[in-house]
């Protein structure tokens, strides 16, 4: 009955019409933190960096449903003894669902890693596909908040591969000028 119930609600709305405005990125440049790409997989005793600053670009489009996004990513963690950890790398992203004050995208991004937590102290090259959410609270239109999942393939030694922002999801804040 309970499912009944919900799959009329879901009926309902979605035949009922409506005028949907996505957020508009176009030209916009976004400041903030993420924590994506320094993150260990699921499995790992703990992450490489807890967040990254970030720096987001959005092309020009035609359309502004249209987000293709370029993102800039580094993390420095510098602790007392000399073993620091750093991250480095980019992202691109690109909006397959736009909503009024909500993106659904896809990406793949890059990034050089290197940490005491990791087994190769030399470091390591990672490949990261992934794909998330970025919302805009009503009030706050120029203050994005993002959560994602991806998995990770790191290119070093040890090879590996692993699912990261899986329990809780990888999250980031940008504000877009």
């Amino acid at each position: 009955m309970r499912r009944l119930f919900l799959g009329l609600i879901v009926l309902l709305v979605s035949t009922l019409p409506c005028l949907v405005q996505a957020k508009d990125l176009r030209n916009r440049l976004g400041a903030g933190m993420d924590t994506q790409m320094g993150l260990m997989g699921s499995g790992s005793k703990s992450p490489v960096l807890p967040a990254n600053l970030s720096v987001k670009y959005t092309l020009p489009a035609s359309d502004k449903t249209i987000n293709i996004q370029f993102e800039l990513l580094l993390g420095i963690d510098l602790p007392e003894n000399d073993s620091a950890s750093v991250v480095g790398g980019g992202r691109f992203l690109y909006t397959v669902v736009a909503e009024d004050n909500c993106n659904v995208f896809l990406g793949v991004g890059t990034a050089y890693l290197r940490s005491p937590d990791l087994p190769n102290a030399s470091g390591l090259f990672r490949i990261q596909p992934l794909s998330g959410v970025e919302f805009f609270f009503y009030g706050l239109e120029n203050l994005g908040f993002t959560t994602s999942v991806g998995i990770n393939v790191d290119l070093g030694n040890p090879l590996g591969v692993s699912v990261v922002g899986a329990t809780f999801g990888a999250v980031g804040v940008h504000y877009y000028f």
